[in-house]
């Protein structure tokens, strides 16, 4: 008899946990790679550095899809459904809105600019391939995040629990968590903003609007084509 069929619920927690370390782990591994980037831009390595995040990101999206596939669930069940011109275009706007309040009412609270731009290579030098690949990387990472966040994240912790309010604080927490190398204070504030979107996502029952906002918001906030 198969793990599944003993117990389903030990194997969602397994499968969670094991998602969940990965994202982790490449949250801590990847500003450790980037802390070298003075090193490698003098080497002429910021591309294939880039080009690392972006193939680490790409693979993240498959993996997560394959996982939602083999739970043997419905797509509709993780936020997949068709785009309502009526209504996600409004969501949409109010999830990149909601990004956009809470980080800059945390710069005007704490006097701390927290924009991604910091952690990026310096963008007045940097050649149209970095920039391009920049792009892609922020794109890549708001739609992966969401997926595991808000989309697969939220539906395995109510298989779980069963009581959506679980469901919502524990991603929120994990989402800020997967932010620790901006220090607590963006853990926090990153958090407030997982807090919201869980929110949201619970209202639209759709992850598209709240991907499409936060690659948008990435982009934005990096001001990589300033």
């Amino acid at each position: 008899m198969s793990l599944a069929t003993q117990n389903p619920k030990k194997r969602i927690a397994v499968e969670v946990v094991c998602l969940f370390t990965g994202f982790h782990l490449f949250a801590i591994i990847g500003p450790f790679v980037m802390s070298f980037e003075p090193l490698l831009r003098a080497a002429s390595l910021s591309t294939a550095n880039l080009a690392y995040f972006i193939a680490a990101a790409f693979s993240s999206i498959p993996l997560i899809l394959f996982v939602m596939k083999s739970s043997g669930a419905e797509w509709s069940e993780f936020g997949f459904r068709k785009w309502r011109w009526s209504i996600d275009p409004a969501y949409l706007f109010i999830a990149l809105g909601t990004f956009f309040f809470v980080h800059f009412a945390a710069y005007w609270i704490s006097y701390r600019d927290l924009h991604f731009a910091a952690q990026n290579p310096l963008m007045s030098d940097a050649t149209w391939v970095t920039k391009t690949l920049m792009t892609i990387r922020y794109l890549v990472a708001g739609f992966s995040e969401e997926l595991f966040y808000r989309s697969y994240l939220n539906k395995r912790l109510d298989d779980l629990f069963g009581k959506p309010v679980w469901s919502v604080l524990i991603s929120a927490v994990a989402f800020g968590s997967v932010h620790m190398y901006q220090g607590w204070h963006g853990v926090l504030v990153i958090g407030i903003d997982g807090l919201l979107l869980a929110l949201l996502y619970r209202l639209t029952k759709n992850v598209l609007p709240l991907a499409l906002a936060h690659a948008t918001f990435n982009c934005i906030l990096s001001r990589i084509w300033l």
